[in-house]
C-alpha cells in the first residue's frame, strides 16, 4: 500500500512539474537554506559548520566519509577497505550519538542501533553540508545526543552535467545530474555509480575486497504564492566484499563473504505562510527503510531490516519583530526484523517495533544585542520510559567583529532493538526496564573576525575576504545511563544501564582565512573521553586536526587543493589472544591533493591523489586500510 501511494504521488508531482513554465532568465536563482538549528529557516544562535558545493567539489571524493574530514571533532574508524564498516565519533561520543539527516529525513538505521551507515556515505545530489555540534535532542529527538549532521539537496539553477572518472584499484565513477528552475518550482535528479576492485582488508593474503555503489537522488518543489509542495526521494544500493573474522582470533582472514545493503528515504512536505507571513505552517511525512543481506561462501547467513515512518507538524509564529515561537508535534514508528539460521546460541529470528509521540516548543528572542533560544521536548515511548530534553543558547556581540556564544542542553538516545533483545532473543535475557541514554551538555566559545570592518559575524562563521575568522569553543558532556548490551547477571547475558557517568570534555579551534585568492582552513580538536569506570574510551583520538589550502590560478580556470588530516593516537580492543586486551593504535597522517582545470564553462578535467604518504596506520585493530590512490576525471555540462 505504501509503495503504491508513493508511485501515485510521484506521478502526480511530475505532472505538476510538466505544467510549470520553465524560466528563461539567468536571474532566477533559488534562495539557499542557511541553517536548520531551529527547525525553521533562520540564522542560528550557535555557530554551524558548513561545507557548500565548492567546498565539497574540492575534497577527496563525493563518496565515503573522507569528505567530512574538514569538520571538527569527527573521528573516523573504518574497518579496512572501502565499503567496510565505517564509524564516526563526534567529540568523543558513541558512534550512534550523531543524528544524520537528508533534507530533514533521519537516515540513522534502526537495524544497527540507529547508527548511520557511513560506509555507504554518498553526496549524490547534495549541495550543502551543515553540522551543529552538541546535544540537540530538544528539537531533533533521539540520536541527536552529540550533534546533527544535515545534508541538503543542491539548489543550483539550470544544470546538465556528466562526470566520468577512473583510477587505482580499477576504480570507476560516473555521475549524471539534471536540474532546472521553474517559475513555480524546481527539480533536481542525480544518478551515481561507483565500483572498485578494492584492497585487501586482511593483513595477510592477497585477496582484494571489492565494492559497488549505486544511488539516485531526486528533489523537487512546486509552489504558488505562499504555499508549496516538496518531494525528496533517495535510494542507495551497495555491495561489499569482506573478509570473515572468526574464532579464535577474531581478525580478518581472506574469504568469500558479501554484504548487500539497500536504503530508501522519502519526504513529502506541505508548507504555507499566512497573515502576512507571520504564521508559517509545515506538514511533513518522512520514511526510511533499510535491508542488509549477508552471504558467506554463497550461502545466506543473515538478513536485517529497519524502518522509520514519521509524521511531523511544525508551526512557526512571529509574535513580534524580536520574538518568535516554534511548536512541533510528531508521531514516529520504528520497526526492526532479523532473520538468520538458528544455532547453538539460540534462534535469532524476531521482529519488533517502537512508537513515539513527541511535542516540542522553542522561543527565539532578541533582547537588544543579545539573542537567545530556549527549547524543550517531551517524548513518550511505547516500549520504555518517557523522557524530556531541553536546550538554552545565547549569542552576545562584544564588538562589531567579536561575539560570544554559550549553550546548555540535554541529549537522549533510545535503546536499540538489539540492545533490548540481543541477536538471539531466546537465549538473551530481555530488560524491560532499560532506560534511554541521557547526556548533559555545556559549551562556551568566541567567534572573532580579525582585521575586518563588518557587523557581527554571521552563523556561517566566514569573515570577509582578506580577513581571518577564528572560532574557539570549550565543551563538556556527561553521559548518564550508558547501555551495556553484553552484561552477565548470573543467569545469562542481558542489557543494563550503567550506574556511573562517563565524561567527554575538550576544546575546538577553527581558523578560516582568504587572502589574495588563497584560502586557508585549519581545525584542531582536543578531546578527553572516559568510560564510566574512568578508563579512556576506545577509538577516540585525543588529538584531531585538519588543514587545507585552496588556490585558483590561470584566470580562475585552474583550482588547486591540498589537504591533510590527523587522527591522533588512540586505543582499541584486541581479542586475538583469547581475551580482551587494550592496544595502542598509532596516529594517522593522511595527505591528499586535487586539481581541476576548466577548459571552458562546459568542459573540465580533474586529478585526485589520496593518501600521498601511503600511511598504513590502522583505524580499527587488525584491519588493513586502503593505501595510496590516484584517479583522473572529466566533467561536461551544458
Amino acid at each position: 500500500m505504501y509503495r503504491r501511494s508513493v508511485c501515485l504521488f510521484v506521478a502526480w508531482f511530475c505532472i505538476q512539474l510538466c505544467f510549470a513554465e520553465i524560466s528563461k532568465t539567468s536571474e532566477d536563482r533559488l534562495e539557499e537554506i542557511t541553517v536548520t538549528a531551529h527547525r525553521v529557516e533562520t540564522e542560528s544562535i550557535l555557530p554551524v559548520e558548513t561545507l557548500n558545493k565548492e567546498d565539497i567539489g574540492q575534497r577527496v571524493s563525493m563518496l565515503g566519509p573522507d569528505v567530512l574530514a574538514p569538520l571538527p571533532s569527527f573521528a573516523l574508524s573504518r574497518a579496512g577497505a572501502f565499503g567496510s564498516q565505517a564509524q564516526i565519533r563526534v567529540r568523543g561520543a558513541e558512534a550512534n550519538h550523531l543524528q544524520v539527516l537528508v533534507d530533514g529525513i533521519e537516515v540513522n538505521d534502526p537495524a544497527t542501533g540507529s547508527e548511520f551507515a557511513f560506509a555507504h556515505f554518498d553526496l549524490a545530489g547534495i549541495g550543502r553540508i551543515e553540522f551543529l555540534p552538541g546535544a540537540q535532542s530538544a528539537l531533533w529527538g533521539s540520536d541527536a545526543l552529540a550533534g546533527v549532521l544535515q545534508l541538503r539537496s543542491s539548489q543550483e539553477p539550470k544544470l546538465r552535467r556528466v562526470e566520468l572518472a577512473g583510477g587505482s584499484n580499477r576504480e570507476r565513477i560516473s555521475r549524471v545530474e539534471f536540474g532546472d528552475v521553474l517559475t513555480q518550482g524546481q527539480y533536481r535528479l542525480t544518478l551515481s555509480h561507483y565500483d572498485t576492485r578494492g584492497t585487501n582488508t586482511s593483513l595477510e593474503g592477497g585477496e582484494d575486497d571489492g565494492y559497488e555503489h549505486n544511488s539516485i537522488h531526486f528533489s523537487g518543489r512546486v509552489h504558488r504564492e505562499s504555499k508549496g509542495l516538496s518531494l525528496v526521494l533517495r535510494r542507495v544500493d551497495a555491495l561489499s566484499e569482506f573478509d570473515p573474522t572468526g574464532f579464535p582470533t577474531f581478525l580478518p582472514v581472506d574469504g568469500d563473504n558479501e554484504s548487500s545493503a539497500t536504503f530508501h528515504a522519502a519526504k513529502v512536505a506541505l508548507d504555507g505562510a499566512f497573515f502576512n507571513e507571520r504564521w508559517k505552517q509545515v506538514l511533513e511525512f518522512k520514511h526510511m527503510d533499510s535491508r542488509t543481506l549477508t552471504d558467506a561462501n554463497g550461502r545466506r547467513i543473515s538478513r536485517f531490516e529497519g524502518s522509520r515512518n514519521t509524521l511531523t507538524s511544525i508551526s512557526h509564529l512571529a509574535l513580534s519583530a524580536d520574538h518568535r515561537v516554534t511548536g512541533l508535534v510528531e508521531y514516529e514508528e520504528e520497526g526492526f526484523r532479523q532473520a538468520a539460521e538458528a544455532g547453538f546460541s539460540g534462534d535469532p529470528n524476531y521482529a519488533s517495533n517502537v512508537r513515539t509521540k513527541s511535542a516540542a516548543l522553542e522561543h527565539l528572542g532578541s533582547w537588544g544585542h543579545l539573542t537567545s533560544s530556549l527549547s524543550a521536548r517531551y517524548d513518550t515511548h511505547s516500549a520504555f520510559e518517557n523522557i524530556m530534553s531541553y536546550r538554552a543558547a545565547l549569542r552576545l556581540p562584544i564588538r562589531s567583529n567579536l561575539s560570544i556564544f554559550a549553550s546548555l542542553g540535554t541529549g537522549t538516545k533510545n535503546p536499540g532493538f538489539i540492545e533490548r533483545f540481543g541477536y538471539t532473543p531466546d537465549s538473551f535475557i530481555g530488560n524491560p526496564n532499560l532506560r534511554p541514554e541521557y547526556s548533559r551538555h555545556a559549551s562556551l566559545g568566541i567567534n572573532w573576525c580579525v582585521a575586518v570592518s563588518m557587523g557581527v559575524p554571521s552563523s556561517s562563521d566566514r569573515c570577509a575576504e582578506d580577513s581571518m575568522g577564528v572560532l574557539f569553543a570549550l565543551f563538556q558532556d556527561t553521559l548518564k545511563d550508558e547501555i551495556n548490551g553484553f552484561a552477565w547477571n548470573g543467569l545469562g547475558f542481558t542489557a543494563v544501564n550503567l550506574d556511573n557517568e562517563s565524561e567527554r570534555r575538550g576544546m575546538e579551534l577553527r581558523v578560516n582565512t582568504e587572502v589574495a585568492g588563497t584560502a586557508l582552513n585549519l581545525a584542531y580538536t582536543l578531546v578527553d573521553s572516559n568510560s564510566p569506570d574512568g578508563t579512556t574510551e576506545i577509538r577516540r583520538p585525543r588529538h584531531q586536526g585538519h588543514v587545507s589550502v585552496r588556490r585558483s590560478l590561470v584566470a580562475d580556470k585552474l583550482h588547486l587543493f591540498l589537504g591533510a588530516r590527523l587522527n591522533g593516537e588512540n586505543l582499541d580492543f584486541d581479542y586475538s589472544t583469547g581475551q580482551q586486551r587494550v592496544v595502542d593504535l598509532p596516529a594517522r597522517r593522511l595527505l591528499y591533493f586535487t586539481a581541476r582545470y576548466n577548459f571552458s564553462e562546459r568542459l573540465g578535467f580533474s586529478l585526485r591523489l589520496e593518501n600521498l604518504l601511503d600511511d598504513d596506520g590502522q583505524e580499527v585493530y587488525g584491519f588493513a586500510p586502503p593505501g595510496r590512490r590516484a584517479s583522473l576525471g572529466v566533467q561536461a555540462r551544458w
